[in-house]
């Protein structure tokens, strides 16, 4: 499927929460995609595709391991962050149906930082039979331009190591890695 239509995406207006974006496959069926804010309602789909995602990471690394109620407690995550201004909260729906999120902040730096504010992507996840038709980049755009409409200049993304789809996608999306994250064992 390829990207037919956009207007562009502004958080800071009112018509940011409904975009809508044209989708056309090669085989004739379409999809109606929309990309918009989250809200509290969206906290329980929101957090089952978070698991999903999750899941998927399990297979990269059992650090991933969650509680077995994990789903519940993000879900209130998200009902909470929803509201909050620093945080952005994005998703995809195809026919009302949640097709992809993500999740991003608006971090404060410490003071000894020439630059006050970065931005953090927490989560992004665009489901398996939806990759690769816009969806993700869609979102990440969001994200783009709410970090930019806040003045933050630079944003983190954490990538599993091992995960060499997603890190082809976020170095499609411009990512430029700085700095290697690791963990240790005390």
């Amino acid at each position: 499927m390829a990207l037919l239509a956009s207007d562009g995406i502004l958080p800071n207006q009112q018509s940011a929460d409904t975009r809508r974006y044209a989708w056309n496959q090669k085989s004739a069926s379409e999809m109606d995609m929309r990309l918009r804010k989250a809200t509290p309602d969206d906290a329980q789909p929101v957090a089952l595709l978070w698991h999903e995602l999750i899941r998927t990471h399990l297979d990269y690394d059992p650090h991933f391991e969650v509680k077995a109620d994990a789903a519940g407690g993000f879900a209130d995550h998200i009902r909470q962050a929803a509201n909050e201004t620093t945080t952005l909260l994005g998703v995809a729906e195809d026919n009302s149906r949640l097709v992809g999120f993500i999740h991003a902040s608006i971090l404060k730096r410490p003071p000894c930082f020439t630059v006050s504010h970065q931005g953090q992507v927490w989560d992004l996840l665009v489901r398996p039979e939806c990759r690769r038709q816009g969806v993700g980049r869609g979102l990440v755009q969001m994200a783009l331009r709410f970090f930019r409409d806040n003045g933050v200049e630079f944003a983190d993304v954490r990538v599993a190591s091992q995960n060499a789809p997603a890190i082809a996608f976020w170095n499609s999306m411009g990512m430029q890695p700085y700095i290697t994250v690791g963990k240790l064992k005390p």
